[in-house]
C-alpha cells in the first residue's frame, strides 16, 4: 500500500492531483496477515483512539514506512480522556519499521516482543506522556513509559533513531521479567545491535536500561540525561553477557541500581566519552571522562558563580562610559569644522561695516564651529531700520 502520487499515476485515466493533495489519514490499522508494505510517503497519518494501540503488526514480514504514528494523547485535569495507551506493538518476524514518527501516547512509544529480525531504523519516538493505572492517571497499564521496549527480541538492529520528550521509565527499556514471569533465558534479548541513536531523556531516571541481554553492540550512540546523582545515565542489571560499548558519549554507568556487576571477561568497551564516572565501569585505554557540564550546586555556589560575570559586566560598563567621555573631550578640543549656511554666506558677503560704511570683507566660505567660532564670525543679520543701501565704490 503505497500512498498515492501524480509520478505513479499522473498520466493514468481518470487520475485526478486531488488524490495527492493533504494528508491521508487512518484510523488505528493492525496486520493479522504477512507480507505487507505500507508505505506513507511522509504524507500519511494514523491516529489512534481511546485506549488503543495505534499500529499493532502482529505477522511477519510486515515493511511499515514514513507514516506519523498519533497516539493523540489528552488529558484534563490530570486525568486520560482521549488518545491511544500504546503507539506501535510489533510481534512479528522479520519486521520493517523506518522512516516513521511515533509520538503522543499515554504509555510506551514502541513495544517489541517475541520476535527476530526486526529493523528499526530512521525513526523518531516522542511525547510519551507517563499516565495509567500506578499514579491514578488514566486506564492504561501502569503507565511506565518507555521510548521502545524490547523482550525476546533476537538478531535485530535499532539503528540510527532519536527518542526523546519520554515522561515515566526511559528511552529505550530490556524488559527484566523472563526469570520471574517468563520461560527463563530462553526468552533474553540476544545478538542485538543498537548504532546511531540518539537517545535523550532527562525526564527519566535513567535513559536506557540493559538487562536480561546477550551479544548487545552498543555503538555510537548518545545516551545523555540529567545528573541526579548516580543516575542519569545507562543502567546494566544482571544476566548481561558478551557487550560491547564503544565510540558512544553516555552521561554515566550505573551497575548497582539493578544489581548488576563489571564483568570484565564479558563486558568490554573503548572509546567512549562519559559525563561523569561513578567508578562502576571500568574505563579503556581511551575511555575519557569529560567534566561535569551541570553538577548540582547549592543556590549559594551558583550565586558566587554568577559574582565574576556580573563584575565583568559592570567593569564592560565602566569602560564604555569611560570611552564616551573621551570622545566628547575630543570633540570639544578639535571640533569638526561646519559650513555656514548659503543664506548666511550670501548675507555675509553683502554686509557693510555699521562703524565706516564700507563693505565688508567678502568670504567665499566663512568655516566655523558651534563649539569654537571666534567672536567675529557671530553674524547678525541687522533689522530693517539698520540697513543701508549699497554704494559701489567711488560711485
Amino acid at each position: 500500500m503505497l500512498r498515492a502520487s501524480a509520478d505513479d499515476h499522473g498520466t493514468d485515466v481518470g487520475w485526478d492531483p486531488a488524490f495527492s493533495a493533504g494528508e491521508a489519514v487512518f484510523g488505528e490499522l493492525r496486520f493479522a496477515s504477512g507480507r505487507y508494505e505500507f508505505d506513507g510517503r511522509d504524507a500519511t497519518r494514523v491516529v489512534g483512539g481511546f485506549e488503543s494501540t495505534v499500529v499493532d503488526i502482529a505477522a511477519p514480514a510486515i515493511h511499515f514506512m514514513r507514516s506519523d504514528v498519533d497516539g493523540a494523547f489528552a488529558e484534563r485535569g490530570g486525568k486520560h480522556v482521549g488518545g491511544a495507551c500504546t503507539a506501535m506493538s510489533i510481534g512479528g518476524d522479520d519486521v520493517v519499521v523506518a522512516g516513521n514518527r511515533i509520538h503522543d501516547a499515554a504509555d510506551d512509544g514502541v513495544v517489541a516482543a517475541g520476535l527476530v529480525n526486526l529493523s528499526f531504523t530512521g525513526n523518531v519516538v516522542h511525547a510519551l506522556h507517563g499516565c495509567g493505572t500506578d499514579g491514578d492517571c488514566g486506564p492504561c497499564y501502569n503507565g511506565h513509559s518507555d521510548g521502545l521496549e524490547l523482550f525476546a527480541v533476537k538478531d535485530s538492529e535499532i539503528v540510527g533513531n532519536m527518542i526523546y520528550d519520554v515522561a515515566s521509565t526511559a528511552a529505550v527499556f530490556f524488559g527484566n521479567w523472563a526469570d520471574e514471569l517468563g520461560m527463563g533465558a530462553s526468552e533474553y534479548c540476544e545478538n542485538l545491535l543498537l548504532a546511531n541513536n540518539i537517545l535523550y531523556s532527562p525526564e527519566t531516571g535513567f535513559v536506557a536500561y540493559i538487562e536480561d541481554a546477550r551479544e548487545v553492540r552498543v555503538l555510537n550512540n548518545v545516551i545523555w540525561g540529567l545528573h541526579q546523582g548516580a543516575y542519569g545515565g545507562l543502567s546494566i542489571g544482571v544476566n548481561v553477557s558478551d557487550l560491547d560499548l564503544y565510540n558512544n558519549v553516555v552521561l554515566s554507568i550505573n551497575y548497582t541500581h539493578i544489581g548488576g556487576e563489571y564483568d570484565p571477561a564479558e563486558h568490554r568497551g573503548d572509546y567512549n566519552l562519559f559525563g561523569y564516572s561513578l567508578g562502576q565501569w571500568q574505563d579503556g585505554p581511551h575511555d575519557l571522562v569529560a567534566e561535569d557540564p551541570d553538577p548540582p550546586r547549592s543556590p549559594a555556589a551558583r550565586a558566587r558563580e554568577r559574582r565574576p560575570a556580573r563584575r565583568r559586566v559592570r567593569a564592560r560598563r565602566r569602560q564604555s562610559a569611560r570611552r564616551r567621555r573621551l570622545a566628547r573631550r575630543r570633540r570639544h578640543r578639535h571640533p569638526r569644522p561646519r559650513l555656514l549656511r548659503p543664506a548666511a554666506r550670501r548675507r555675509a558677503e553683502h554686509r557693510r561695516d555699521r562703524v565706516t560704511g564700507a563693505p565688508a570683507k567678502r568670504h567665499a566660505r566663512v568655516v566655523a564651529s558651534r563649539h569654537d567660532r571666534p567672536a567675529s564670525h557671530h553674524l547678525r543679520v541687522p533689522r530693517r531700520a539698520d540697513r543701508r543701501p549699497l554704494v559701489r565704490p567711488g560711485a
